[in-house]
């Protein structure tokens, strides 16, 4: 216990020694940047100056640098966090004075003697034709923050890309390095690399093993054709924005998929017929109308289903907005007649139920019509007839107040039989006698 309590004792002075190194440090380094400034800000700089300025607060970063990541080793991982966050902001001013200052030295040299008329950049000529003669502004960008990581393997490599330009190659110690990267792992992610200390020589070993669980290519093209699959099973989504939502949910991972240079070709044989099983009826029966030869190419079907969800996204915001005859008729001040104006094909194929009154579909007694109800599509085909039977609807449009011999519809635009409609299209069943 009394080791113990000496011990303890020892580290204690010995991290409160190491912040009064650092804090002098800073100190130190503060003064010169400021020094620095002053005399990049003079009437007329001193080139020599600061040239010597410049030596001199390169040599008090490093100091800075090499106390800081020392005392980082003594602090907990909750202190950590703020730490490496206020040494970051900090090194940042440090390095804008560096950055002004050797502008201003660039600015103090003289001239090659043989210069012409310099060309002008792209960005320059660009912002000449547009009329931005004037100088340049320097905006403050926000602060960029990296998020962080918890072990989604699909998410890896957009954070590896992030760290790695932000941290991983800097000139950082590699002690702050790894602070870093500690405080940006949660979950999963930050057990792969638990028991690891913080030092220089473990920040190689923790990248490695994060490389290993991750970053494997091979894996991470199984998780995302797993993930489209899982996507795509038990799905029926019914309206253009369910549909809207699978098709861009699917393009996420073709995406990466494609930028680990893995092509459409070596999994659309696989995936393409499970998207068309989730599909509605007219979207499957308008796809096998165009896809002759086609049959097994994902890359076709996905620019076909992104045609047909934006010919339904224009029609509905067509829908939406055009007025009626009746209101364009208000306004023209003539009064509207009582009878109903004339049906549309598309409008009749929509209101299968009886009467006028909200949509009633016989299969579900949902809001919607017959034509577009997953429960009759999923019907066997005798059901089908049995159902049309008990509420006397047409065969060929599903509708009351008629036999089919009178329907004036077409018949079904699979086989072109008069004798039904397309989702009573038998396999190998027989069709029942009218």
């Amino acid at each position: 216990m009394i080791h113990a309590t000496r011990r303890m004792s020892k580290e204690i002075a010995h991290s409160q020694l190491l912040l009064k190194k650092r804090t002098s440090a800073k100190i130190w380094l503060s003064r010169t940047k400021n020094n620095l400034m002053v005399e990049c800000d003079a009437e007329s700089p001193d080139e020599i100056a600061i040239k010597e300025m410049l030596h001199d607060l390169e040599i008090r970063l490093q100091t800075f640098d090499d106390l800081e990541s020392e005392y980082e080793s003594t602090l907990d991982l909750e202190e950590i966090d703020k730490c490496v966050a206020d040494t970051m902001e900090y090194r940042m001013s440090i390095m804008e004075a560096r950055v002004r200052a050797i502008g201003v030295l660039k600015g103090l040299s003289p001239p090659p003697p043989d210069v012409s008329t310099p060309i002008a950049t792209p960005v320059e000529q660009v912002r000449s034709r547009l009329g931005f003669d004037g100088p340049t502004l320097n905006v403050k960008l926000p602060k960029l923050s990296i998020p962080k990581f918890s072990g989604d393997m699909l998410m890896w490599q957009s954070f590896w890309d992030m760290f790695r330009a932000n941290i991983h190659d800097t000139p950082l110690p590699l002690v702050s390095k790894f602070t870093y990267l500690m405080s940006l792992l949660e979950g999963e992610a930050q057990e792969v690399i638990a028991g690891l200390s913080i030092t220089d020589a473990n920040y190689g070993s923790a990248i490695l093993l994060l490389q290993a669980r991750y970053g494997r290519p091979d894996t991470v093209m199984f998780k995302h054709i797993q993930d489209m699959v899982n996507l795509v099973v038990g799905t029926h989504p019914t309206h253009t924005h369910g549909i809207r939502r699978l098709y861009d949910r699917l393009m996420m991972h073709v995406r990466s998929l494609k930028c680990m240079g893995i092509e459409e070709s070596q999994y659309g044989v696989l995936l393409t017929p499970i998207i068309l099983s989730c599909l509605p009826t007219e979207y499957r029966v308008q796809w096998g109308r165009e896809s002759s030869g086609k049959e097994s190419d994902l890359i076709w079907l996905l620019r076909f289903l992104e045609q047909e969800i934006q010919l339904r996204e224009t029609a509905q915001v067509f829908q939406m907005t055009k007025p009626s005859v009746e209101e364009k008729k208000s306004r023209l001040g003539s009064p509207p007649r009582s009878a109903s104006p004339p049906v549309s094909s598309v409008a009749l194929l929509q209101s299968c139920s009886q009467g006028s009154g909200k949509k009633s579909c016989q299969a579900c007694k949902g809001e919607h019509t017959l034509f577009f109800c997953p429960s009759f599509d999923s019907m066997k085909l005798s059901d089908k007839y049995k159902l049309l039977r008990r509420y006397r609807l047409c065969f060929r449009c599903f509708r009351s107040g008629h036999r089919m011999p009178e329907c004036k519809r077409s018949g079904c635009e699979i086989c072109c039989s008069p004798n039904h409609h397309m989702l009573l299209h038998p396999d190998t069943q027989t069709v029942p006698e009218v």
